[in-house]
């Protein structure tokens, strides 16, 4: 049954009004003043997700990846150390990659996940540009690149160019060639301190998404592989090309057999420490489920990895620094975060 529009009005103001008790009570009982500038400006907080837990345990499906020499040792034994080998030779650096999608906080989520990826994997981080502006959603590993492709400007700010020699991709995905008004690229090292992620893991910011850059840059070479979904090799690189956005759940415990929950399939970290190829390319890397933590060893640098990542970029600061003064100064006021899906419960639409 339908109920009257003043008695869902009069239901809605209820439901607002005991959120904003909730945070208050919050405020009153646990705000601390920050006793440093940095503690207000952290970029992510924690999802329980990431956390060591006691899901209930069933047995994984198979992985569906092209077979790979056997990992030696455990994902513990070999992650003990916190600091990264920081001198590798070029020509046996091995690297790691991703393409970033959707909107600034997703992208964020992406980052992190590729963060710790490397430091498991021991490899540098290829890591592209921030897309602050219009974004775009998820797509499989070749619409992804194209989709970066489209978005790099030239020199002068326009990538009419850049559409016009992909013209015959963009048709075949049915693309229109994006406003180059509506967005710029940035470094994330030029938004965020990287002090701390450069002690432990090495980062490469991506500064072209095309091939050539690739080769001329690092010597990676692809030989030519007509892609197929899933896990396959392409040369120096190993493709992971996803058929939905929650393709692999990424487990840093081979012997933890948690659900894959909505992920279609499980890779290891010690299995992904096995592979030969020079280059480990994923689509996407989205989800703050995807990577489970049980190791606490793990868990503690994923903590501290969330607390490095503090906005540097002198307008971001002086934005936030001009809300927080007219919120009446940090330790002052609470935020809160609310999420309104359309839905019908008790009768009224939500």
């Amino acid at each position: 049954m339908t109920q009257p529009w003043h008695v869902c009005r009069r239901l809605r103001l209820v439901a607002l009004a005991l959120a904003l008790m909730l945070g208050l009570s919050v405020l009153t009982i646990n705000i601390v003043p920050p006793t440093t500038p940095s503690d207000a400006t952290h970029v992510l907080a924690t999802p329980t997700e990431h956390a060591p837990a006691n899901e209930s345990e069933t047995k994984p499906s198979p992985i569906k990846v092209q077979e790979a020499s056997t990992a030696t040792g455990t994902a513990g034994n070999l992650l003990a150390a916190e600091k990264h080998e920081s001198s590798v030779e070029p020509q046996e650096e091995r690297f790691i990659t991703f393409y970033t999608h959707s909107g600034f906080q997703n992208q964020l989520i992406q980052v992190e996940n590729a963060l710790m990826l490397a430091w498991y994997t021991n490899r540098t981080l290829l890591l592209p540009r921030a897309l602050l502006g219009k974004p775009f959603g998820w797509s499989p590993l070749s619409q992804l690149q194209l989709e970066h492709l489209l978005h790099e400007k030239l020199a002068n700010g326009i990538n009419t160019a850049r559409c016009a020699a992909l013209h015959a991709e963009m048709k075949q995905w049915a693309l229109e060639c994006p406003d180059p008004t509506t967005y710029t690229l940035m470094p994330y090292n030029e938004l965020f301190s990287f002090d701390w992620v450069k002690k432990h893991i090495r980062v490469r910011m991506r500064e072209e998404i095309d091939d050539i850059w690739m080769e001329k840059e690092l010597g990676l070479k692809k030989a030519g592989v007509k892609g197929v979904n899933g896990s396959y090799v392409d040369g120096d690189v190993r493709f992971f090309n996803g058929t939905t956005r929650y393709d692999w759940r990424i487990f840093d415990d081979p012997t933890d057999f948690r659900s894959q929950r909505k992920y279609e399939a499980r890779l290891d970290v010690t299995e992904l420490r096995s592979f030969p190829e020079r280059l480990l390319h994923f689509g996407s890397l989205f989800g703050t489920g995807k990577m489970p933590i049980r190791d606490p060893l793990h868990f503690e640098f994923l903590r501290k990895l969330r607390r490095s990542l503090i906005y540097s970029h002198p307008i971001v600061l002086g934005s936030a620094k001009s809300v927080v003064e007219r919120m009446g100064g940090a330790g002052r006021f609470v935020g809160l975060h609310v999420r309104w899906v359309k839905k019908k419960s008790w009768g009224c639409e939500w």
